[in-house]
């Protein structure tokens, strides 16, 4: 990995750590909060992080204003990224919970992936989310695939492709790749 790629990861990291202990140690469990983030390339880092308070205002930025879900809202279906335009920009959602609930981090990446078998798109959960996301969905023309343990290579620890709730993978995401 790239000091470039690190020093973004630890920043998101570091970013994310903060908002999720700002509540202070009495509470038992982090407030709800829906980041979204675009994914690094081979050639770019990932971006930096914008949270929200709810899911439909992430929901909302994510796709500059053309979704918009109902208030309360927690998961998004693929339907409702019906355009070509929207498929391609939004990747996927993990969420902290099984079941798609919970805290969310939406994955956005510019222009879909490509027909080869390259990684086009890859994210690394900062120390906030680092084995914690419960289940996650994939949206568009990309493939994911999420890993435990591991940074996108083979043998580097379980993974697990496409949409995924609870199992194996529950509470050891680490990274994704979207191909």
């Amino acid at each position: 990995m790239s000091l470039l790629r690190k020093t973004c990861a630890l920043s998101s990291a570091l970013l994310l750590a903060a908002i999720f202990t700002a509540s202070g140690p009495a509470q038992a469990a982090p407030p709800a909060l829906h980041c979204v983030a675009e994914a690094g390339t081979p050639t770019a880092a990932p971006g930096v992080p914008t949270c929200f308070a709810t899911f439909p205002e992430a929901i909302s930025f994510a796709t500059k204003g053309a979704v918009k879900l109902p208030a309360g809202a927690g998961s998004l279906t693929a339907s409702q990224l019906s355009t070509a335009a929207l498929a391609s920009s939004v990747l996927g959602v993990s969420y902290w919970n099984t079941g798609y609930s919970g805290s969310s981090y939406t994955h956005l990446g510019g222009s879909g992936c490509d027909t080869n078998s390259d990684v086009d798109f890859y994210f690394q959960f900062p120390t906030a989310w680092n084995d914690k996301a419960g289940s996650g969905r994939e949206y568009g023309l990309c493939d994911a695939t999420y890993w435990d343990d591991g940074h996108g290579t083979y043998g580097s620890g379980a993974q697990v492709a496409a949409d995924w709730s609870g199992g194996a993978m529950n509470d050891h995401a680490t990274f994704i790749e979207w191909r």
